[in-house]
């Protein structure tokens, strides 16, 4: 082996075990080449080699950076979806959504227009008073993924090299923020004095989900969210609050929008507790942050379709969204009595922390081998080589039988890797 092929051989092992993570600054061509005692193009060869294969990127002026993964959606969403972290179509109250429909297009026009660029006033009037924020800061957006492009728009490449993290977190803010900054999580919030530090270095946002946490499924202590408020007035901090699925709690939460408004962008997707196809959602923005929002939402889709606008509105003041949530709920209890009594047989996998939601954040002892797994692998939603231990089951996003199936097989996979399982002896 050549030189530079050790040298490309190293590197890019370092990244594949998260030694260098995505987004992480690698030394310098001269730097490699002083340790090494080679050619500067020697080292080159490599880098070019690296970039070549799609491990790292060249910046202008900064340097050669690890480059974030692509996302992919995986095979198996089409025969065991316990990666889908969505609520099943199948559940969803189809017929009597169509009445709501039925009577929608008898009795109002314009129903196929694009609507006011903020949203329909009925349906923000609707939203504001269910979800306790204020009406004139808030606008409907596509979904909450939207309402990350939005941010990620609205301060430019700035909000990248200032932004934290919770570790781990959601995929897909990963994917639109490219953050380098991470805070560990514990089982009542992020780790705070990470949090500081990093604040006190000069990271100026805070990517949060304060309750029924995506994957892990924690909602914050009263405590923690009152101390990250006071850090976020102390450092200046812009918080960007996620609202994943507070609807699966027993208590009304304490937010960062009630505490600190004015710091805070506040985003709910309605998709995640309604069905996969309703793409709506909310975010409430601080008043002067709201009229540049509303212009970066203009220019990104014109408006968000009027039909979808009122018919939630309409399934909502019925009660029937109410309803939906509590058949979900029932069955959520079902299927996690039937996967935890799973998990049991198996003593090399763990739930280490209360979870609320319809996701499972499981931690097992040995590797499962298995080509394509049917959830969602926790190196998904962390950089840490310790979480890719973690994996998500999520329990919603399938019909009955597809979940009975699915039970089935990964008990299956389960017992395959148990055989001959031992934990060490310390």
């Amino acid at each position: 082996m050549t030189l530079y092929e050790d040298i490309y051989h190293e590197i890019k092992q370092s990244i594949k075990d998260g030694r260098f993570s995505p987004g992480a600054r690698l030394p310098s061509i001269r730097n490699i080449a002083e340790q090494r005692g080679c050619n500067k193009l020697t080292v080159k060869k490599a880098y070019d080699r690296l970039k070549a294969h799609g491990y790292i990127e060249n910046r202008v002026g900064s340097g050669s950076f690890v480059r974030y993964p692509e996302k992919s959606t995986p095979e198996s969403h089409r025969i065991y979806p316990f990666h889908s972290a969505y609520v099943s179509a199948e559940l969803f109250p189809t017929r009597e959504a169509a009445g709501i429909m039925q009577d929608l297009f008898r009795e109002e026009g314009g129903l196929f227009g694009s609507g006011p660029i903020g949203g329909e006033a009925e349906l923000i009037q609707v939203l504001s008073k269910r979800y306790r924020v204020p009406a004139a800061t808030t606008l409907i957006i596509s979904g909450a993924q939207q309402g990350l492009n939005l941010c990620s728009s609205l301060y430019n490449l700035k909000i990248s090299e200032q932004m934290m993290f919770e570790d781990p977190t959601y995929s897909g803010a990963i994917s639109v923020f490219k953050p380098s900054k991470f805070v560990p999580l514990l089982k009542d919030g992020p780790d705070l004095q990470v949090l500081k530090k990093l604040a006190a270095e000069g990271a100026r946002f805070f990517y949060t989900m304060p309750e029924v946490h995506n994957p892990t499924g924690i909602s914050y202590s009263k405590e923690k969210i009152e101390q990250i408020a006071e850090i976020a007035e102390l450092y200046d901090l812009m918080l960007i609050e996620d609202d994943y699925l507070s609807e699966y709690l027993d208590h009304t939460p304490i937010r960062f929008v009630d505490l600190i408004p004015g710091r805070t962008i506040y985003i709910k997707s309605l998709s995640k507790v309604t069905a996969p196809g309703i793409r709506l959602g909310f975010m409430t923005v601080p008043p002067d942050l709201y009229s540049q929002v509303l212009y970066k939402k203009y220019s990104a889709d014109i408006g968000t379709t009027a039909l979808m606008q009122k018919f939630l509105t309409r399934f909502i003041q019925s009660g029937r969204l109410d309803q939906h949530i509590g058949h979900c709920t029932r069955v959520l209890g079902q299927r996690k009595k039937v996967i935890t009594g799973i998990l049991s047989k198996y003593p090399y996998l763990h739930l280490d922390w209360e979870q609320s939601g319809y996701n499972l954040w499981i931690r097992t002892e040995i590797p499962i081998k298995v080509s394509v797994p049917p959830w969602a692998e926790g190196k998904n939603f962390s950089f840490s080589p310790e979480l890719r231990n973690y994996f998500r089951l999520s329990l919603l996003g399938m019909d009955n039988e597809s979940f009975e199936h699915g039970a089935a097989y990964i008990d299956s996979l389960f017992a395959a890797q148990h055989t001959g399982f031992q934990r060490p002896v310390l």
